[in-house]
């Protein structure tokens, strides 16, 4: 089973945002694949203020989260990450990489952290529209607190259980699911991962981090009228009460580099 760190990025406050995506494609990147081989794929989502009108008018959480960049780290399996742990035992593979981190990130706001991840399973999709090569034209991270008084075993089998299905049910038009993508990412404690006691960085923020994409922007439109069926209001509402701290509710439009 695939392997993931993650990390939550922002830059320097003298760097504009493509100052940042052209330092870390021509330099950070290449960099971290000399240094550290067996990351697997080093997939990069860039923040960016270019927000679907559609989720707009629907009401999406698009408020400031001072995050200019959410990575992962993904890693064919656990010896994978061991390996990649033992590497970074080594205090010289440490100190370069934290040379060139500090050139381009703001230190006081790195946060990298081991996840379990669960992919929907492909059926409740959108499936991929005929005659379309390329990726989903609108990508988003919803970024979520859970309830303080649910553990966080309590808190992902809910999710997984009941708070998917109940997404996956409600968002679909004419039969059609609205969901290119839906990948959840929950944090896992450091001591959990064999990678993560190496870097520097505290706990995560945020309790899930779900990448959900749209094929288009005629998918994304269909999102509001679907969340405002009497019988979804009324869902979600119970829903999040039970399960959520609403004032930890966020969302980010990315553009993404590194799937492949």
């Amino acid at each position: 089973m695939p392997v993931k760190i993650m990390a939550l990025l922002k830059a320097k406050a003298d760097m504009s945002r493509a100052q940042l995506i052209e330092r870390c494609e021509d330099e950070y990147v290449p960099f971290i694949s000399r240094m550290l081989p067996l990351v697997q794929n080093h997939r990069r989502h860039y923040v960016t203020d270019e927000r679907s009108p559609a989720l707009v008018a629907a009401g999406s959480p698009f408020v400031e989260t001072g995050l200019d960049m959410i990575s992962e780290w993904i890693f064919a399996d656990s010896g994978g990450e061991a390996e990649i742990g033992k590497a970074l035992a080594n205090a010289d593979t440490r100190t370069a990489i934290g040379k060139i981190e500090a050139e381009i990130f703001d230190a006081a706001h790195v946060k990298k952290f081991a996840v379990e991840t669960a992919h929907a399973p492909p059926v409740p999709l959108a499936p991929h529209p005929t005659g379309f090569d390329g990726p989903p034209a609108i990508r988003t991270f919803v970024l979520l607190q859970k309830n303080p008084a649910m553990s966080r075993r309590q808190f992902v089998d809910h999710y997984e259980n009941n708070h998917v299905p109940l997404v996956l049910r409600h968002l679909e038009c004419n039969g059609k699911p609205l969901f290119a993508t839906y990948i959840r990412n929950y944090p896992l404690p450091p001591e959990a991962s064999n990678v993560i006691d190496k870097f520097v960085g505290g706990m995560a923020p945020y309790d899930v981090l779900s990448e959900i994409c749209y094929w288009s922007e005629a998918d994304a439109e269909e999102f509001g009228p679907c969340m405002a069926r009497e019988e979804a209001v009324a869902a979600f509402a119970k829903e999040n009460e039970i399960m959520l701290r609403l004032d930890g509710f966020r969302m980010v439009q990315i553009k993404t580099h590194g799937d492949g």
